[in-house]
């Protein structure tokens, strides 16, 4: 019963309404062990937003076919029912050429699938795409990008430490109860200094809260 419900508040989470107009949008994938999957593991898509505010929230989290995989259409599908119209640049994973439609037009770049950056950390920070990108803009990718990371590294703790999961939607109820918590914790949180050790401390009381 425990399950279910988490599954069930997930779900209304995973439902809601989301911003317009995001600077950045960041995407990482993670792998889960299920016992009744007929693969290996169960891996699943989430991604998080920021605005050219500063503020960011959590998207969602959705299955993927594998982590090499590009996001689905329906991903974008997804974030256009919820209100999502468009954002300047998508990071941390490869995207098919149907996000194209759904990326404003960032000065500086001819091509409109320019903004689609699947680089991540070190790697995106010195990109010339990157690098290219207008102050402003850049500021939201690598500000997205710190945050993801810190996440990121606390949801993978929390799924090794749980173990398998015996239906793929235990699975992904849990991480979405954890990225539902993560996103509560986003505006009380700073953003960490650049090459700051990171100490998770807040991510952490989120995952047990």
């Amino acid at each position: 019963m425990h399950a279910t419900w988490n599954i069930d508040r997930a779900g209304r989470w995973q439902r809601r309404p989301l911003c317009c107009k995001y600077a950045a949008v960041v995407f990482r994938t993670a792998s889960l062990a299920c016992k009744g999957a007929d693969t290996a593991a169960s891996v699943l898509l989430w991604g998080l937003g920021c605005l050219a505010t500063g503020d960011r929230e959590v998207l969602g989290v959705w299955r993927m076919q594998d982590v090499a995989s590009a996001v689905p259409s329906e991903v974008f599908t997804d974030l256009s029912e919820r209100g999502v119209q468009s954002f300047q640049v998508l990071a941390g994973c490869a995207a098919s050429d149907d996000a194209s439609a759904m990326l404003l037009d960032v000065r500086g770049l001819e091509n409109l699938a320019g903004p689609i950056i699947p680089l991540q950390g070190r790697r995106l920070r010195e990109s010339d795409e990157v690098q290219s990108l207008r102050r402003a803009t850049r500021r939201a990718v690598l500000t997205a990008d710190e945050v993801v990371n810190d996440i990121h590294r606390q949801l993978n703790s929390s799924i090794a430490r749980h173990g398998f999961f015996f239906q793929e939607a235990d699975a992904m109820g849990f991480a979405a109860e954890f990225l539902m918590r993560a996103d509560r914790r986003l505006d009380e949180r700073p953003v960490r200094r650049r090459n700051a050790p990171a100490s998770g401390t807040a991510l952490a009381a989120a995952a047990h809260a």
